[in-house]
Formats: C-alpha cells, sequence, structure tokens
C-alpha cells in the first residue's frame, strides 16, 4: 500500500464529479479515478458527469476507452438524464455502461452518506 496512507485510519469515501468540457481535464479525472480504484485507495469511487462533459463522454474515443476501463474496474459512471436528454446522447451514454440518473439528488445523497466531492 502506498505509505503515504495511513493503515490504521479508516478511508473516506469520494465521488469524482467531472463538469468540464475540457478533455485535458477529464482524462486526468478519469485515470485518477481508475488508479484510486485499482489501488484501493479509497473506501469507495464513484464517477458522475455533469454537463457538458456527458456530450465530451459520448463523442470521444479516448475518453470512451477510460471510460470502459473504468466499467472493467467495476466503476459505474453515472451522468445527469435530463442533460443526457438534451444533448441526445443518452443512447450513447448507456451503451458506454452509464447510470443515467438525476445527479443533483445522487449528489445529495452521496454527500449524506459521507462520500467527497472531489470536482473536476
Amino acid at each position: 500500500m502506498n505509505s503515504l496512507i495511513n493503515e490504521n485510519s479508516s478511508k473516506k469515501k469520494v465521488v469524482i464529479v467531472i463538469s468540464s468540457g475540457d478533455k485535458q481535464v477529464i482524462m486526468p479525472a478519469l485515470n485518477m479515478a481508475l488508479k484510486s480504484k485499482r489501488d484501493n485507495l479509497y473506501e469507495d469511487v464513484k464517477v458522475q458527469f455533469f454537463g457538458i462533459s456527458q456530450k465530451i463522454a459520448a463523442e470521444d474515443p479516448d475518453v470512451q476507452e477510460l471510460i470502459s476501463e473504468l466499467v472493467k474496474a467495476g466503476i459505474s459512471p453515472m451522468a445527469c438524464r435530463h442533460i443526457s436528454d438534451k444533448f441526445e446522447v443518452t443512447v450513447k451514454l448507456d451503451n458506454l455502461g452509464f447510470d443515467n440518473v438525476q445527479i443533483p439528488i445522487e449528489i445529495a445523497k452521496l454527500v449524506n452518506e459521507g462520500y467527497i466531492p472531489m470536482v473536476f
């Protein structure tokens, strides 16, 4: 385990919220989520796309490749159903393994369950 993590302290749960439309922000955020999951850095890792990032996820092959790796690692990314419908990408995101949900409600639920939001 990483020497920076105190094995005696309880791990936290994080939700990585990706709202940027900049691929140079999205890719590192996805890589961080993947590494965090693979290296068991947190008790749980969730990933949410919100806003223009959903359109990028539906259209960019590099982003889709990392999303596929997330799904294989056991992370089901979430997207805002309303925004997916607005951008007409709901079916594409469903096919990539996304759960299309009401993100404001999901964020409130996760924060109330002790998840720490990390926003990109």
